[in-house]
C-alpha cells in the first residue's frame, strides 16, 4: 500500500442501482482512484488512479463491446483520431481475434534516429500473404535477400527479366569436395544456402 493511503482525505460515492460515481476511494489493491465511474456490471468500470503501482493511470474495464466513433465534423485534412503516446509501446492484443487496419490508404513509418531503430517486423509462424491488383514494387537501399530452405518459385506468365552488371548461379556442383580449385564459389555456396537471419 503507498504511504498517500492512510484515506486522510474525503471520500465520496453517489450511486443509484444502475451505476456510481466514485471521488477518492480505494480499490481492494490499496490505490486510492481519484476518479471513477461503475455500472451495474462489477466489470464495467472506468479509474482514474492516484497513487500506488497504477499513479497516473486511467483503466476502462467493460464486460461489452468498447466503441468509439467521431469525426462527423472533421474535414479531409485533419486527423478524426489522434493517439499520441510520448514514451513506452503501444500493444494491441486480441487473444482471439483478428485486428484489422481498414482505410482508403494505410501508412507503416519506422522513423528511428539510429541504425538500431527504425526497423519493420512482421512475423507469422504461418503464412504470410500480399496481394494486389496493381504493382509491387520494392525498393531496397543496401540490397535485398529472399531465403527458404525448402522450395523457391518465381512465376512470371508473360515476361520476365533480369538485369545486373553481373549475375552468378551457385548450384550443389559449387559445394566443397576433395580436389576442388574454386574457393571463391564454394565460400559462397556455404554461406548463402545457410542464411537463415
Amino acid at each position: 500500500m503507498s504511504k498517500s493511503n492512510s484515506l486522510k482525505h474525503f471520500q465520496v460515492r453517489k450511486s443509484n442501482p444502475q451505476g456510481e460515481m466514485l471521488l477518492g476511494t480505494q480499490c481492494a489493491d490499496g490505490v486510492v482512484t481519484g476518479c471513477g465511474f461503475e455500472a451495474f456490471h462489477p466489470l464495467h468500470y472506468m479509474h482514474m488512479d492516484n497513487d500506488g503501482n497504477r499513479a497516473g493511470w486511467t483503466s476502462f474495464r467493460n464486460p461489452g463491446v468498447f466503441q468509439v466513433k467521431c469525426g462527423d465534423t472533421v474535414n479531409g485534412r485533419e486527423p478524426g483520431i489522434d493517439i499520441h503516446c510520448l514514451n513506452g509501446d503501444i500493444n494491441l492484443t486480441a487473444d482471439n481475434g483478428r485486428i484489422r487496419l481498414v482505410a482508403r490508404d494505410i501508412d507503416i513509418l519506422a522513423n528511428g534516429e539510429t541504425t538500431g531503430r527504425g526497423h519493420v517486423k512482421i512475423e507469422a509462424n504461418q503464412d504470410i500473404k500480399l496481394k494486389c491488383d496493381g504493382s509491387f514494387d520494392l525498393k531496397a537501399e543496401a540490397g535485398y535477400r529472399l531465403y527458404t530452405p525448402h522450395v523457391g518459385k518465381v512465376i512470371a506468365n508473360t515476361e520476365m527479366k533480369i538485369v545486373s552488371n553481373f549475375i552468378k548461379g551457385l548450384s550443389c556442383a559449387s559445394k566443397a569436395l576433395a580436389g576442388k580449385t574454386d574457393p571463391l564459389n564454394v565460400t559462397d555456396f556455404t554461406t548463402l544456402s545457410s542464411y537463415t537471419a
